[in-house]
């Protein structure tokens, strides 16, 4: 059936294409003519292989189950001109721009097909994409669509029939056919790790170009500010000279007014930072007055209930607790203002150093 010029009948092809079955045809069919039959199918064909080939697996079921509903409900004849349409539209076939008779027609021949002969629905879809034009018959099609499926299928559509038949299959054939299977699924692989290898040459190339540029806009963006700046105008008094002493004193100068400015601004720093946030001692002086506040608040709370229960008796534990308490804020006030006078009279050293190495200057 597969060897060009060979004469096979009707009756023969529709015999063996049954073979063919839809798994072992998508198996063996290659990546590009999958992604075609996705196209045709409106089945996005993203994903891996595996995924594809099961996506059209279940379109192929869902088309099947169809065929024998449309012939359950009364065949062609009881379909509208949209729904005729939506059908020969999701077996591949033309639907816009054809006479309602056309659409029935054409719907019929795939019904007879698929149902009477039971031909595969994947080599229905095969042989309407080999041949555009329709004045070529579906045999004719059929058979070139057999002559040009890969040899994997046939040797291993060969085998199954042996089996149907009760004739054993050699172990050298089966081997034979797995190699090639194997070799075949290599090809795949090794052309999908091509593509994708491609796939992020393409990437690395559109990103470099795009570096370059932005690389070269911001050149070009520095070059035109570079022209658009302003020039300075040109006095017409001649310059003075200076002797090298007299310059680098007045460079000297320059640097004693700079550290100045920033000590100035370090200590206008300093003393901002202190107003908002408050140094160490500030803070723990808020944190003492505090702890007083509460101790008083406390005493007075004891002096009421001393008015009024003259037989409560504060506890002896609360009293030196109290008396502890009382001891450790007096030393903390000492410590306290004896930080605040070194700190103020830092401050007054370090002004006075300022003062006189300025003065010095």
């Amino acid at each position: 059936v597969r060897s060009e010029g060979s004469y096979v009948t009707n009756k023969d092809l529709l015999k063996y294409i049954k073979l063919f079955e839809d798994e072992l045809t998508l198996d063996n069919l290659p990546a590009n003519t999958l992604r075609a039959l996705c196209r045709l199918l409106n089945i996005q064909p993203f994903g891996s292989l595996e995924i594809i080939r099961f996506q059209l697996s279940l379109k192929l079921r869902a088309l099947r189950a169809d065929d024998q509903e449309i012939a359950l409900e009364g065949g062609v004849d009881t379909l509208t001109v949209p729904e005729l349409q939506q059908a020969c539209r999701a077996r591949g076939m033309r639907s816009l721009g054809m006479s309602e008779k056309r659409l029935k027609e054409q719907l019929k021949q795939w019904l007879e097909l698929s149902l009477n002969d039971k031909v595969p629905p994947s080599l229905l879809l095969l042989s309407r994409t080999i041949y555009l034009p329709e004045d070529i018959t579906f045999m004719d099609r059929l058979k070139a669509l057999i002559t040009s499926l890969p040899d994997n299928i046939a040797e291993e559509t060969r085998q199954n029939l042996a089996e149907i038949e009760g004739d054993k299959v050699s172990y050298g054939a089966r081997l034979s056919l797995i190699q090639n299977i194997e070799k075949a699924i290599d090809s795949e692989r090794k052309a999908m790790e091509e593509a994708e290898k491609k796939e992020v040459a393409k990437k690395a190339e559109e990103e470099k170009v795009a570096a370059e540029a932005a690389k070269a806009v911001v050149s070009a963006e520095v070059e035109t500010a570079g022209e658009l700046s302003v020039e300075l105008p040109i006095s017409n008094k001649a310059p003075v000279l200076k002797t090298p002493q007299t310059a680098i004193l007045q460079e000297e100068k320059a640097v004693v007014d700079a550290t100045s400015k920033l000590q100035i601004d370090e200590e206008h720093v300093q003393s901002i930072e202190n107003v908002i946030h408050g140094n160490a001692i500030s803070e723990a002086k808020y944190d003492i007055r505090e702890l007083k506040e509460q101790i008083n608040e406390h005493n007075e709370d004891l002096e009421e209930l001393d008015s009024l229960m003259k037989d409560l008796k504060e506890p002896r534990g609360a009293k030196l607790l109290r008396a502890r308490v009382n001891k450790m804020l007096k030393k903390a006030d000492k410590l306290l203002e004896k930080l605040e006078e070194d700190k103020k009279a830092i401050g007054e050293i370090s002004e006075s150093t300022v003062d006189e190495d300025k003065k010095t200057k």
